[in-house]
């Protein structure tokens, strides 16, 4: 049986969604929502699905490293990571889904430190990810004209994976590229 907390939660959340729904007029939403054409919105959602298991999958890769009797079972490891998302999507700044994933680890009797260890890995190795896929391009094609750091970048704010910092990163990692990719 649900917690009276848990029941107020729901209602404020229902209460508010409606709100939103009614001020919205939802009408021509769902009216263009009719003539499209689901596949169009299916193959981003699956897109999107893989690469949350597979990002889920490394965390749960990481935390086999601890003591099984200290291991969660991965099927709360894979629930919370999602859980994460969703809290990482709908809050601002970025800390908060990391915050949620070691409070969780720690509810479930993993060490603290192991928990923040573990998502701070985890977050690197993401991070990681993105350098080695900034770099690639200039690895594969050496010879191509890659864009200077004193070029406007006119990308989306979500496609900036590096923030601020990421003039700076794309110069050395060109200047680094060229110089792997040098002839002899």
């Amino acid at each position: 049986r649900p917690s009276r907390g848990t029941l107020w939660r729901l209602a404020v959340a229902l209460s508010l969604t409606a709100f939103v729904i009614w001020r919205v007029r939802p009408a021509p939403i769902l009216d263009a929502f009719g003539r499209t054409d689901l596949r169009w919105v299916a193959a981003p959602l699956g897109l999107v699905l893989i690469d949350r298991l597979l990002m889920a999958w490394r965390w749960i890769v990481l935390l086999r490293t601890l003591q099984a009797a200290d291991r969660p079972p991965d099927a709360g490891v894979l629930w919370l990571f999602f859980v994460s998302t969703f809290v990482g999507n709908a809050v601002p700044g970025s800390v908060g889904s990391d915050v949620l994933r070691a409070y969780g680890l720690a509810r479930a009797n993993v060490p603290g430190a192991a928990s923040i260890a573990s998502v701070l890995l985890d977050r690197l190795l993401g991070v990681i990810g993105v350098l080695v896929l900034r770099l690639l391009p200039a690895l594969v094609q050496p010879r191509r004209q890659v864009r200077l750091a004193a070029e406007p970048i006119h990308q989306p704010p979500r496609q900036r994976a590096l923030g601020a910092v990421g003039p700076a990163v794309d110069q050395r990692l060109h200047l680094l590229g060229r110089a792997l990719t040098a002839p002899g």
